[in-house]
């Protein structure tokens, strides 16, 4: 195997891994309305947002934010003016992906932003171990419009973070 073919071989491997991130398991889920929904396969082609579980709110996550650490309501809003900066959150651990692209992956919610918009969620890229259900405070470098290929772009993303 050439070198090339090889680099290509691990991309689409971790590529695949990050699909596994994105991509919900087809379910035969009860609706509101107490009737069973029909099991729908999903493409890994169009990747669908999955259904976060709520975080517990940012008052229930200890004692109040020290001084310089933001929402994540608040890191969404000014997101121009914080892209390229250091940037501190603090919140539940709510989905882990680890070893994808040499990075673990997190989702931190912290109760604050809406579902309906995105901005109650963040996308972290860590080097460190943590697991679903700890309570963060988690410093990175916010990158905005960041486009790995494969339809897997994020609007915002805290790359490279450290985890207190």
């Amino acid at each position: 195997m050439t070198p090339a073919t090889a680099q290509t071989l691990s991309l689409l491997v971790a590529l695949s891994a990050l699909a596994a991130c994105s991509t919900p398991q087809a379910s035969n889920a009860t609706t509101d309305a107490g009737t069973q929904a029909a099991s729908t396969p999903v493409s890994a082609a169009t990747p669908v947002p999955m259904p976060m579980p709520m975080p517990m709110p940012m008052a229930s996550h200890g004692a109040a934010a020290p001084a310089g650490v933001l929402s994540i309501a608040e890191t969404w809003a000014k997101r121009d003016a914080l892209s390229g900066k250091s940037v501190t959150v603090r919140g539940t651990v709510v989905k882990v992906n680890n070893g994808i692209l040499g990075f673990n992956w997190l989702h931190v919610q912290d109760g604050s932003g809406k579902a309906s918009d995105g901005t109650n969620d963040l996308t972290v890229t860590t080097g460190a171990i943590v697991k679903v259900g700890d309570v963060v405070t988690v410093t990175g470098t916010l990158t905005l419009k960041k486009d790995f290929g494969a339809g897997y772009a994020y609007e915002a993303i805290l790359e490279k973070a450290t985890i207190k």
